[in-house]
């Protein structure tokens, strides 16, 4: 870790209070030492100094070899997280680190272990380890809480998840498992999200180092389409077509271009004549869901049946913006107000969820006009 001390003393301020610190050194310590054996804020008191400026120059007199500058301090105790650590003591470990330095990157863990009367390594894995699991916990409280999320409303990732994904996949060892990631980003948030967060990520990052000609592109494009859509090439063809490129670039091209071919296959299935994959969801219905069965529809259209879903549900969505709110629609919104609390994270999508034929923002711009008419009513 990066270590920064507050401040440094001089050799005037450790010969002008040497002999002071010594004494209250001696009345303020527990001859039964261990953790916490000094009590540093009582003689930080006493001298009237900050804890932390005391804390350097008891540092810089156990530092000199002179005799008249020793200061007797009991040995450090060495605690193993968490058994050692009481509530009390990991409590003061916490208090004076945030207190006196802020983040754990800059901490000067000598003097922590100096004020603790444990040793420096213990100190920084308790202090850690307990941030860690504090971390956690609060994580799986809150995804405890949060509503069940539909797949077909993905909510975005926020600029803190990332930051807590970011640093369990930079700490592996401490994180073995996507399980252990899933819950240290908590809310709500499953395992194949993370997965599937933490390779778009990768692939952008693979993709700003590669450049890929239009040359490239197309001959990439054509092996897709003369294999059929496989689902894996020969490593050894792709690896003849682009020996320029590294295997993990060549791979999230790939994948791009599999999506690329994907929505133009929907385009040129849908775009033309929309209101034939309306007709096939309407007369290709599942009697036990009452909802289309998206496999017929696929066979019929010929495309996905993830993507005719997708599709249909955009369709239902640009016909409903044009359409005015019905009735029902409207008390299915005011219901779904009454249902969803203000303190409710992504409160929006979740009423457009209990609505089910309306956007958010419509939801929203319905809500707020509902308002200022019966503020209107009102002051009226």
């Amino acid at each position: 870790m990066e270590r920064r001390p507050v401040r440094t003393v001089s050799d005037a301020e450790v010969f002008e209070h040497a002999h002071a610190l010594r004494q209250a050194v001696a009345a303020h310590t527990r001859r039964s030492g261990g953790p916490l054996a000094v009590d540093w804020d009582a003689i930080a008191g006493h001298l009237k100094r900050p804890v932390v400026d005391v804390l350097l120059l008891a540092q810089a007199l156990q530092l000199r070899k002179d005799s008249w500058a020793q200061v007797a301090l009991p040995a450090p105790a060495t605690l193993r997280y968490p058994d050692g650590w009481d509530a009390p003591t990991l409590g003061r470990l916490r208090d004076f680190v945030h207190a006196q330095f802020g983040h754990a990157q800059s901490v000067d863990w000598d003097i922590v272990a100096l004020y603790m009367g444990v040793d420096s390594a213990s100190c920084a894995s308790a202090h850690v380890s307990s941030t860690l699991r504090s971390l956690g916990s609060v994580a799986a409280e809150t995804a405890a809480t949060q509503p069940v999320r539909s797949r077909s409303h993905p909510r975005k990732w926020t600029a803190d998840e990332h930051a807590r994904l970011d640093f369990a996949t930079a700490h592996r060892t401490r994180f073995r498992t996507w399980d252990d990631v899933a819950s240290f980003v908590g809310n709500g948030r499953t395992r194949s999200a993370c997965i599937s967060a933490w390779s778009f990520k990768r692939d952008r990052q693979v993709q700003k180092s590669a450049q890929w000609t239009r040359a490239e592109l197309q001959k990439l494009e054509s092996e897709l389409l003369a294999s059929g859509g496989a689902t894996r090439l020969s490593s050894m063809r792709l690896a003849e077509l682009f020996p320029n490129k590294s295997r993990e670039q060549v791979r999230a091209q790939l994948r791009r271009t599999r999506v690329l071919l994907e929505y133009r296959k929907v385009r040129a299935a849908v775009a033309p004549d929309p209101q034939r994959l309306v007709d096939c969801c309407e007369a290709m219905v599942d009697p036990r869901t009452a909802q289309p069965d998206w496999h017929q529809v696929s066979a019929a259209m010929g495309i996905s049946p993830a993507m005719c879903r997708k599709q249909y549900h955009a369709l239902a969505v640009q016909a409903s913006r044009r359409q005015p709110w019905s009735k029902h629609e409207t008390q299915m919104l005011r219901d779904a107000l009454d249902r969803v609390n203000k303190a409710t994270p992504d409160r929006w999508e979740v009423v457009a969820q209990l609505v089910g034929s309306r956007t958010p923002a419509q939801c929203l711009q319905r809500t707020q006009y509902l308002d200022r008419r019966k503020s209107e009513q009102t002051s009226s």
